[in-house]
């Protein structure tokens, strides 16, 4: 009797370090759900930062949301 095994299959590579996804500013906005004047300002006060030919989108959602409270904090002032 012949004994029939079933071939291993090779793991697939795991990706590299991938390169965060960059969006315009106009695609920013639509995001965040503001307009792109806003994010102008935005920029303008460091609370997210241009990188090269455009914005890093999760790294801009997490500062914008983290900015969130301190808008909020002096809105109650």
């Amino acid at each position: 009797m012949t004994e029939t095994v079933a071939p291993i299959a090779k793991p697939s590579p795991r990706p590299g370090p991938r390169k965060p996804a960059t969006v315009s500013a106009s695609a920013l906005a639509q995001h965040l759900d503001c307009s792109r004047t806003y994010i102008g300002k935005l920029e303008a006060e460091s609370v997210i930062q241009r990188q090269g030919d455009g914005f890093p989108l999760d790294q801009s959602r997490v500062a914008y949301l983290r900015y969130l409270p301190r808008v909020a904090a002096i809105a109650a002032q």
